[in-house]
């Protein structure tokens, strides 16, 4: 009489092992070394895609992205009222800074982060910005906002962290998950602002280099 359980067991431990080797990070994670420290984070004004104002039917949209834009910077500004080792780049440096360069987005923003001698870039794109029509207890449009944003390592061009916020504010009722947001927003329908300033503590404090004071 034949006995399998070792066999079995033996080749189950045999899989485990090779799917622990063959396991990779996920996009986007943190997967830079625990030592590596950043002297200086330049941090780059707020980007979005329509920048062509010449066509009549997106101006609307362009304006509110502008605004939302102007609106991203002072909340990122605020985050980082603190933190010495930040600087945060104005129109003007920025176009300074930026020269005759030519290049994709990252490349740009990485040719800007090394001529203001910093350790790593962090750049925001607005995808989104909505704002609140009607009042706080009684919205007829809520607002809604959406971006994105990376923090590139100059010396390596590796993004250290990456992650995007999105949120169409909706009211208690049809969201039953969502009381304790609710509560801490007073029940209230909240301005455009709000949301990004929720969405840049909620998603920069999850990565390190940010937070380092």
């Amino acid at each position: 009489m034949t006995r399998p359980f070792p066999f079995f067991i033996a080749l189950a431990a045999l899989l485990c092992v090779s799917a622990c080797a063959s396991h990779t990070s996920q996009p986007g994670a943190d997967n830079s070394s625990d030592d590596l420290t950043l002297g200086s984070i330049v941090v780059l004004q707020c980007e979005h895609d329509l920048l062509d104002r010449n066509q009549a039917g997106q101006m609307a949209e362009v304006r509110d992205l502008d605004e939302g834009c102007r609106a991203l910077d002072t909340v990122i500004a605020e985050f980082f009222a603190m933190k010495e080792n930040v600087n945060i780049l104005s129109a003007i440096q920025q176009e300074s800074l930026t020269g005759t360069f030519i290049g994709t987005p990252s490349m740009r923003a990485r040719h800007i982060g090394a001529q203001a001698r910093g350790d790593a870039v962090l750049t925001t794109r607005l995808i989104r910005y909505n704002k609140l029509i009607g009042k706080k207890y009684g919205a007829d449009e809520p607002a809604s906002v959406s971006f994105e944003y990376s923090l590139i390592h100059l010396a390596s061009g590796k993004t250290l962290c990456r992650g995007s916020y999105e949120e169409t504010q909706e009211t208690l009722f049809s969201d039953l998950f969502s009381f304790g947001k609710a509560s801490k927003r007073k029940f209230e329908f909240v301005s455009a602002d709000t949301l990004l300033r929720e969405g840049v503590e909620k998603k920069f404090s999850t990565c390190r280099y940010l937070t380092t004071p």
